[in-house]
C-alpha cells in the first residue's frame, strides 16, 4: 500500500492494519455465507423430510455446540500458540455450507449445519486473540472498530 493510505504509519503499523481489514472482509463474507444459509436452514431440513422437531434439536444442538467448543478451542489455541491454524481450519468449515446442497437426506444436512457452528466455535476465541496482537499496534478501539465495521455491514 501507498503512503498515502497510510500516512506516516510504521511498517508495523501498516500491516496491522491490512491484517485488521483482511479479518473484516473476511469475517463479513463468511457471514454472508453463513448467515444466508442459516436463514433457510429449517426450510430445507423439512424439505429433506425432517420435522420441526428435529429442525429444533439441530439448530439447538449447532447453536450449543459452537459455544461450548469456544471454551475449549480458545484454550487451546493461548496454549499451543496454534492461533492461525484453529482460525484457518474453522473458516475452513465453511464449506459444509455449499455442501448442504449436495445433501439428500435430513440427517446429512443436519452434520453439514452442526459442522458450520462447529467452524464458528474453533475460529472466533483465535481470531479475537490474532486481531488483538493487530490492534494493539494501532490502537485497540479503533482496529476492533474497523473489524466490526466490516463484520456488521450486512446485518
Amino acid at each position: 500500500m501507498s503512503n498515502k493510505c497510510f500516512g506516516n504509519l510504521s511498517e508495523t503499523q501498516k500491516n496491522a492494519f491490512m491484517l485488521i481489514i483482511l479479518f473484516g472482509v473476511i469475517s463479513l463474507l463468511g457471514d454472508i455465507i453463513y448467515e444466508g444459509a442459516r436463514s433457510v436452514n429449517g426450510p430445507y431440513l423439512e424439505t429433506l423430510g425432517a420435522s420441526a422437531l428435529i429442525v429444533g434439536l439441530v439448530v439447538g444442538f449447532g447453536e450449543f455446540l459452537g459455544y461450548a467448543i469456544r471454551l475449549f478451542s480458545g484454550y487451546f489455541s493461548d496454549k499451543t500458540k496454534a492461533h492461525w491454524f484453529f482460525t484457518i481450519f474453522g473458516y475452513g468449515l465453511l464449506i459444509s455450507v455449499p455442501l448442504l446442497a449436495l445433501s439428500d437426506y435430513w440427517q446429512f444436512a443436519a452434520i453439514f449445519i452442526v459442522l458450520e457452528r462447529m467452524g464458528k466455535g474453533l475460529r472466533s476465541p483465535a481470531r479475537d486473540t490474532i486481531l488483538s496482537y493487530a490492534t494493539k499496534q494501532v490502537g485497540t478501539g479503533l482496529g476492533f472498530g474497523i473489524a466490526e465495521f466490516l463484520d456488521q455491514i450486512v446485518q
